[in-house]
């Protein structure tokens, strides 16, 4: 039995009747840091390079990690025993959201601005969860969705505080807010607060924008106002996410212990596991480009419950790899090569295992057939 019991709105506690599961969920947790190997501290032996999400002293985690804990759960047939206010969904249809944006009359340069099918569907995803990541590509309209969220938001008088990674990005978006409102009379300097240095700490409207640098210097120079910030910010949305990776950006949003709304929003992930584009896939007709899949291919995938291939129905495409991303070269016995970031993982007779941290001597799932494999 896995017991989740609510701490606050940044962990859950959780408890094991067996010290082997909590040990199990403890390593499906844990992960090495991108680049570990050239970090001082692992060189110096002080670290292993590895990344725990669940501290087994306190036996904590992320609360928005709870819906990982549930696949844990599932795959190792684990029951699962919830208390307090663990519900991380919203009822909200896409028919609402559409309503609601398209009531925005929101626009661009004084011109109405056509919404696309795929920024609905990204503000419904946003609004429906109180914990997530939005990844939207560059020009795909990502600070008119975080517009419609905080729009959304303020009709249930939530007060909100959107952090970025920059004082010049603080400004871009008030300037974009007010670019959206030219019609709707959305009045952006009534209801938006800029908080970064030379700004009077004042937080007497509903949306506050600031730099996590700020928030950071607040945090330890004037304590009583960064902990009146934190007691009335119900919704807190973290803009450009993916730079947000040192442990000062992670004390700060930790802090905002009962701030049950967050939301990361970014236009790329780092970790994203890829393989390369040629890479050839199995699909219902022969075989085909995984640059050239598209939603609604029947490709092959290993059943682990059953341990046969099946066919199945792609339901997203996700093209994540760029040209900074570091590819390994996996070679087998029978010749055949196959690059991938190094974290994507490889179904291994040890189970699932990084590309990165594979070894000479593993045997990995290729087919019907079960091949050797050596970096």
């Amino acid at each position: 039995m896995i017991t989740v019991t609510e701490h606050n709105a940044t962990y859950i506690k959780i408890q094991c009747d067996d010290f082997g599961v909590e040990q199990e969920l403890s390593e499906f947790f844990t992960f090495f840091a991108p680049g570990y190997r050239f970090m001082p501290s692992f060189k110096n032996k002080m670290w292993d390079g590895k990344i725990r999400l669940f501290n087994q002293r306190t036996k904590s985690i992320y609360k928005g990690l709870l819906p990982v804990v549930y696949k844990f759960a599932a795959r190792g047939g684990y029951e699962i025993k919830l208390n307090g206010d663990l519900n991380l969904v919203i009822n909200i249809t896409k028919e609402e959201v559409i309503s609601f944006m398209d009531g925005l009359q929101l626009t661009a340069r004084g011109i109405p601005l056509e919404i696309r099918e795929y920024q609905y569907e990204g503000v419904h995803g946003m609004l429906k969860s109180r914990r997530g990541i939005a990844v939207a590509a560059t020009s795909a309209g990502k600070s008119a969705m975080i517009y419609t969220k905080l729009r959304y938001h303020l009709e249930t008088e939530k007060s909100i505080l959107l952090i970025v990674p920059t004082i010049n990005l603080v400004n871009q978006m008030v300037s974009d807010f007010e670019d959206y409102s030219s019609i709707n009379g959305w009045d952006t300097q009534a209801h938006v607060n800029k908080l970064f240095s030379g700004k009077e700490r004042i937080f007497d409207k509903p949306i506050t924008i600031s730099t996590w640098q700020t928030l950071a210097s607040m945090m330890k120079t004037d304590q009583k106002k960064y902990t009146e910030l934190v007691e009335c910010t119900d919704v807190l949305i973290c803009d450009e996410a993916h730079q947000f990776k040192s442990t000062v950006v992670s004390k700060v949003v930790e802090s905002f212990i009962n701030t049950e709304f967050r939301m990361g929003t970014t236009g790329t992930l780092d970790g994203v596991h890829c393989l390369h584009p040629d890479t050839l896939i199995k699909v219902e007709t022969g075989v085909k480009k995984i640059s050239d899949i598209i939603v609604g291919d029947l490709v092959e995938s290993f059943n682990e419950k059953t341990k046969i291939f099946e066919l199945k129905p792609v339901n997203k495409v996700f093209k994540n790899i760029n040209k900074c991303d570091e590819l390994f070269e996996i070679t087998l016995k029978t010749g055949e090569v196959i690059l991938v970031t190094g974290n994507h993982e490889i179904l291994t007779e040890r189970g699932w295992v990084r590309a990165d941290e594979l070894l000479s001597v593993d045997n990995i799932m290729i087919d019907e057939l079960t091949q050797t494999g050596k970096l």
